[in-house]
Formats: structure tokens, C-alpha cells, sequence
């Protein structure tokens, strides 16, 4: 039970089904110390009885929760179950005011707060805050040696003595300060838990935002602004920089012969290699530019080199293989254009193109260079 516990705990996307199950299960043990010490001191046979019979009854709610997965449920019968029998009983049964209870009835009121949500927390911790005020002052006319005490049966209501009185109000305050503290350590640590799962679901969120959802490279909006950043600054005043479009040849026949999932497939080997490729602490960037062409600002001292980046690239397309597809090559055409020859992103991109469409005419498979035709 122990391992679907905590699987079970593990599993839960919800705040108070997270902190009911971790509250149960520090309950279960407060309610084993409980009736041992009820035990040792000897405070009657029908506290012990009901100390005994609210294991038993957390146990089968655990049990429940765990087989039918009713957890909604079971926090609503842990709530009401504790706040309006077992805690009201055992007050009665274990000397009421006079007794260390009242802290049990405090910490009862506290757990509604985490575990239900509105409109229930507010019903059950009214109706449980009513029945712990009206059971307080009723023990004052039934509880045994009181002015207005009833004619009960001492083993039901047990008067205790003074040293009795201590030992339970400490004991009490012992337990009940380890579960309150149990119990916020159990909330503060469901929070944490929450917002690190909300803040990494934000931060996925800003990932996906910007990320082709294919191929995990940027996708194009993301470029043209990080491109926008830059423009005249680095990107056209500078001879750092290069830019780059990569189409795949006959792409389109790939696809129709192989279908869309093949064609999938090719994407997201030719991205993971422009990824590898990447260096975006100098500045680059490498997107999806559309169905079949990638967009690629590269870093690099001299047109020559940044070409042969695209080459080294070009020659590793040629190298992929496909297990089921083996006769398959595959292979791409790029245009190379330096940033510093142009004063803005229409012209850059117009000659970079023109360069892609030239690779093309020529054969496929090659890169060609603006140098190449100056």
C-alpha cells in the first residue's frame, strides 16, 4: 500500500488531492501515537475505542481512495468524518475541556482550509466550527466534576486527575504540534511543487512559443525578430555575419512517393543537424523558413568560411540513411550572401534567394555564394 501511495502522490496534477493524501497519511500515524498514549494513560475504555475506530476508519478511506480513485469524495468524508464524529466524540470521551482535545478540534478546523475548495471549505468549516463551539459548552453541564455535571458513567466520561490532566494537555500538544507542523511542511512542500510544475509549464510554454513544432528549430517569426534586434547594428554593419537559405532538392516527390511521415522524418534528421551546427552564444540562429527551406544566420569571418559551414552541412545531408528506406538520399541546395552588402532585410533575403535559385538551375546539391557570380 505503501508504494500506491506514493505513486498514487506522485500521479496527482491537483493541489488538494496532493495534500489530502500526504495530510491522510500523517493522520494515520498521529492516530497510532494517539492511541498508544491513550492507552498508557489509562483514560478510558471508550477513547481508546474511538482512537482505534478512526485508524480503521482512515485506513479504509486510504484504501478507497487508492481501489476507486473517488478522491474528491474522500476528502469531502475525511472533512466531515473527523470534524463531526471522531473529534466530537473523543472529546467527550477523553475528559473534554479539561483534556488536551481542544487542540485536536483546533487542528480539525485547520485541515479543512487545504484539502476542500469553495463553496465546501466554507459550509464544512462553518458546520464543524458551530458543532466544536456547542460540544465545549455542553461538557460544561455533562462533563464529571463539573457544577452542572450529569450522572455518567466514569468510564465514558473519565474525570482525570491532575498529574492525568498534565501528561494529556502535553502529550496533546506534543502530537498536535507534530502534525500542524507536518502538515504546513506537507502544504509549503505541495506549493513548491506546484509552482515549480507551473513555472515549467510557462517556461515550456515561451519554448513552444518560438520553436517549430516539428523539427524544434525556431520557427520563422522568432527569427525575423531576433533578426529585427539586430538590424543596424550588428547584422548590416558588420562583417560577421551571413545568411544562409537551405532547400531540400525534390522534396516534393519525396513526399508523394514516401508519404508525409517519411517526409517528416527527413525534416527532423536535416534540423538535428543544423541544430548540432549552431552556435548562438556568437549570435546565430537557425529556422524553418518554410515547408522544405531553412533560414540560417551564420557567425563567421569571412563569406569562405560560412560557405564552407553549409558545405560541411550539405556533405552530412548526403550521408543520412533510413533503415526502411535505404536507397533513399537525400540532399540540399543553399544560397550564401554576407549582411554587410545589403542595408536591409528585403534586399539581404532577395539576393540570398536569387543564390538558391541558381544552386538550383545548376544541378541541385551545391552551395553557391554571391562571391561565385560578383
Amino acid at each position: 500500500m505503501i508504494k500506491r501511495f506514493k505513486d498514487k502522490l506522485d500521479s496527482f496534477t491537483n493541489l488538494e488531492d496532493r495534500i489530502f493524501y500526504m495530510i491522510l497519511g500523517i493522520s494515520i500515524i498521529v492516530n497510532v501515537l494517539t492511541i498508544l498514549f491513550t492507552a498508557l494513560e489509562n483514560t478510558g475504555v471508550f477513547s481508546l475505542v474511538t482512537s482505534v475506530f478512526s485508524l480503521v476508519f482512515f485506513l479504509i478511506l486510504l484504501y478507497l481512495s487508492l481501489a476507486l480513485d473517488k478522491i474528491k469524495a474522500c476528502r469531502l468524508i475525511f472533512v466531515y468524518f473527523l470534524n463531526c464524529l471522531i473529534l466530537p466524540v473523543g472529546f467527550i470521551t477523553s475528559g473534554g475541556i479539561d483534556s488536551g482535545v481542544p487542540l485536536y478540534l483546533l487542528a480539525g478546523l485547520f485541515l479543512i482550509v487545504p484539502i476542500l475548495r469553495e463553496p465546501s471549505r466554507t459550509i464544512a468549516f462553518s458546520i464543524s466550527f458551530i458543532l466544536d463551539c456547542v460540544i465545549i459548552c455542553l461538557s460544561y453541564f455533562f462533563m464529571p466534576g463539573t457544577d452542572n455535571s450529569i450522572d455518567i458513567a466514569e468510564e465514558l466520561c473519565p474525570k482525570l486527575s491532575s498529574s492525568a490532566r498534565i501528561v494529556d494537555v502535553l502529550s496533546s500538544f506534543a502530537f498536535m504540534t507534530i502534525f500542524v507542523c507536518g502538515c504546513t511542511i506537507v502544504i509549503l512542500m505541495a506549493y513548491r511543487t506546484e509552482r515549480e510544475k507551473g513555472r515549467a509549464l510557462v517556461e515550456k510554454m515561451a519554448y513552444l512559443e518560438k520553436r517549430d513544432e516539428l523539427t524544434d528549430l525556431y520557427d520563422r517569426h522568432y527569427f525575423f525578430t531576433r533578426i529585427e534586434k539586430m538590424h543596424n547594428t550588428e547584422l548590416f554593419k558588420s562583417d560577421l555575419y551571413y545568411l544562409a537559405l537551405l532547400d531540400i532538392d525534390n522534396f516534393k516527390q519525396i513526399n508523394d512517393k514516401y508519404g508525409n511521415l517519411f517526409g517528416d522524418m527527413a525534416l527532423k534528421k536535416i534540423a538535428d543537424e543544423l541544430n548540432k551546427t549552431m552556435d548562438e552564444y556568437s549570435g546565430e540562429i537557425v529556422a524553418r523558413y518554410s515547408g522544405d527551406e531553412f533560414i540560417y544566420l551564420i557567425s563567421a569571418v569571412s563569406l569562405d568560411v560560412a560557405a564552407t559551414r553549409i558545405e560541411r552541412i550539405r556533405r552530412i545531408v548526403e550521408d543520412i540513411t533510413f533503415e526502411n528506406h535505404p536507397d533513399i538520399k537525400l540532399s540540399i541546395s543553399s544560397g550564401v550572401t554576407a549582411c554587410s552588402n545589403f542595408e536591409d532585410m528585403t534586399s539581404l533575403l532577395a539576393a540570398t534567394d536569387h543564390m538558391l535559385g541558381i544552386a538550383k538551375k545548376n544541378g541541385r546539391n551545391q552551395v553557391v555564394t554571391e562571391a561565385d557570380y560578383s
